[in-house]
C-alpha cells in the first residue's frame, strides 16, 4: 500500500523546528499531530514493503545458490563416510582420521530409548512404578492473581506492582 498524496504532503511540511516547540493544546492541534502520525506510519509501511521485497529476492537467490552447494556437500561427505566406514571395518582403531584439510571422526552412539508416553504412563500408574513418572510442580499464575487481586489475600513472595496507564496512538489507515 503506497502513501496517499495527502500523506506525502504531510511529510513534506514536517518542520524539524516543530519537534521541540509544538504543543498539543486542543482538538485541532491533536488532529494535526494525528495526520503526521498517520503519514509517518504509512511511510514506515512503505519502507518495510520495499525492504521485505528486497529481502525476499535475496532469500530466493540464497536458496537457489545453497541448493547446488548442499547437493555437492552431500555427495562428497557421503564419499568420505563410505571410505571411513571401510577403514574402520579394516582397522577398529581408525575412529579418527586426520587430513591437512580436516578430520573424519566416527563415534558409537548410545542406544536410543523410544516409548509411547500414554501407554507407559498408564502401565506405570497401574503397576505402582512411580519411579518412572515425574510430576512437575509450578505456580498457577491465574489462581495467584485471583487470590491476591480479587480476594485481597496476602501471599508470601507475591508483590503487586502498579503499572500505571499505557497510552497508545491509533490512526485510521
Amino acid at each position: 500500500m503506497s502513501m496517499t498524496a495527502l500523506q506525502v504532503e504531510e511529510l513534506r511540511t514536517l518542520d524539524a523546528e516543530e519537534h521541540g516547540t509544538f504543543v498539543v493544546r486542543d482538538l485541532a492541534s491533536a488532529s494535526w499531530c494525528m495526520r503526521k502520525v498517520q503519514a509517518l506510519r504509512a511511510r514506515e509501511r512503505e519502507i518495510n514493503d520495499v525492504a521485505d521485497a528486497e529481502v525476499a529476492r535475496i532469500e530466493a537467490w540464497r536458496s537457489r545458490e545453497q541448493e547446488s552447494v548442499q547437493a555437492d556437500l552431500a555427495y562428497f561427505e557421503a564419499l568420505l563416510r563410505e571410505w571411513h566406514a571401510a577403514e574402520l571395518a579394516r582397522d577398529p582403531r581408525a575412529k579418527t582420521i586426520s587430513t591437512p584439510y580436516g578430520t573424519l571422526k566416527a563415534r558409537k552412539l548410545p542406544p536410543k530409548v523410544e516409548y509411547d508416553v500414554d501407554k507407559l504412563l498408564q502401565w506405570a500408574r497401574e503397576e505402582g512404578r512411580i519411579d518412572l513418572v515425574r510430576v512437575k510442580e509450578e505456580i498457577a499464575a491465574a489462581a495467584v492473581r485471583e487470590a491476591v487481586l480479587k480476594d485481597g489475600e496476602a501471599l508470601p513472595g507475591v508483590t503487586v506492582v502498579d503499572q500505571g496507564i499505557r497510552f497508545s496512538v491509533e490512526v485510521d489507515e
